[in-house]
């Protein structure tokens, strides 16, 4: 029996979409996402919505360009969007922290981008393509609590909830969009007041304004002349999330999202959401008969495992540096303890080194004596040997 007559599932997808290494990675990258969220009690989720929203973008668009050319089947579908789910959730997350709202307007418009997509991508999904997918050979389950049929009530009661969904996420957009709109037009007067100063005290001081990646504005400003010894050196100017709250834009986007009280329930809802999406994953695909790839040579699989795998341990340092602060100092002690015994030992072993370097020169020295004076001996000895027996046949 030939391979394309025992895969079951789509080939492409078991390779790119949900192979082992993906799935795993992905597991790791949005569970590291979720702890994130547990740093600074001020810059929790600062970059987070541009991280995740990358991520999810491509997912995004891997997903449409096999559900055009139906390559894969409604269970391999609902897989990838479940894993979806899960990564773009945290970003969202992070919308109940103002302070990191306002700085990132690029990582919003990508958040709201994905959003859009995966409300059509979940409408489209359970309106149609679980009726025009070709099946390659799945039984056509999926989890909900228990093994259903995708084209069944859960069919249904999937769509209905889709419409809620998408009724929702629109005005989640729609607060976002106003939440841009605000945070551009703060950017923009904010770049005008800076000139200002500068124009102002320009005979005083020297500011330095420097664009950062995400296009947050930092003004640095030290007088030119020198302070008395009693004068004490002026401060740097406050940072952008300082003079966001000082300019009243914080509860600005309080007012407009609404959230204030809900970060205790969001933290826990993308725990349960992480916790159902790995347990809805792997049953459909044990259900559904389905052969992941499980080669993790393959670049595929290996990049984004390592990446989860990377973004899990720098979220494990980030919540022990929140959780036990005074346990930094006593880390890094422990590591320049630990470097400094290398270092020791390396020392010694390079003084060891260099006195067994010492000690085989004198032996090889010693025996290259010897067997010189040995080989002398051995052709002094031929030589009397030879000289005997010439004399012997002379007098015979």
């Amino acid at each position: 029996m030939s391979t394309l007559e025992t895969q079951v599932g789509s080939p492409e997808a078991a390779q790119d979409l949900y192979g082992l290494g993906v799935r795993v990675g992905f597991y790791l990258q949005a569970l590291g996402m979720i702890l994130y969220n547990y740093g600074n009690g001020e810059d929790y989720g600062k970059g987070l919505k541009l991280a995740s929203g990358s991520i999810t973008l491509s997912i995004l668009a891997s997903w449409f360009v096999f559900a055009a050319y139906q390559s894969f089947s409604p269970s391999e579908a609902v897989i990838v969007l479940l894993v979806l789910i899960s990564l773009s959730f945290p970003a969202k997350a992070t919308l109940l922290n103002p302070r990191t709202i306002a700085d990132e307007t690029t990582g919003l418009i990508i958040l709201v981008i994905v959003e859009l997509g995966t409300c059509s991508a979940l409408l489209w999904t359970f309106a149609r393509l679980v009726n025009t997918l070709p099946t390659f050979g799945t039984d056509n389950v999926v989890f909900f609590f228990a093994k259903v049929a995708i084209n069944g009530w859960f069919r249904i009661l999937a769509l209905v909830y889709c419409v809620i969904d998408a009724a929702t996420s629109i005005l989640l957009v729609s607060k976002v969009s106003r939440v841009i709109a605000m945070a551009w037009g703060y950017r923009s007067g904010n770049v005008s007041r800076v000139r200002n100063m500068n124009s102002e005290s320009s005979a005083m001081a020297i500011p330095a304004i420097t664009a950062a990646s995400t296009g947050n504005l930092i003004l640095a400003s030290r007088a030119v002349t020198s302070p008395r010894d009693d004068e004490a050196i002026p401060p740097l100017a406050p940072s952008s999330g300082e003079a966001i709250k000082n300019d009243g834009l914080e509860s600005e986007i309080i007012k407009i999202m609404n959230w204030d009280n809900m970060k205790s329930e969001t933290r826990y809802l993308g725990w349960l959401i992480w916790i159902l999406v790995v347990v809805a994953v792997e049953l459909t695909v044990r259900w559904n008969h389905l052969s992941p790839s499980t080669d993790l040579r393959a670049p595929g699989q290996l990049i984004p495992f390592i990446t989860g795998i990377i973004i899990f341990i720098d979220s494990i340092f980030i919540v022990a540096r929140q959780l036990w602060p005074h346990r930094e100092a006593l880390f890094f002690k422990f590591i320049a303890a630990t470097l400094d015994h290398i270092n020791t030992s390396l020392s010694s072993l390079s003084h060891v080194e260099k006195v067994f370097s010492e000690w085989r020169k004198k032996v090889l020295a010693s025996t290259f004596a010897l067997t010189i004076i040995d080989s002398a001996k051995n052709i002094s000895d031929w030589l009397g040997r030879k000289f005997l027996r010439k004399r012997r046949r002379t007098e015979a």
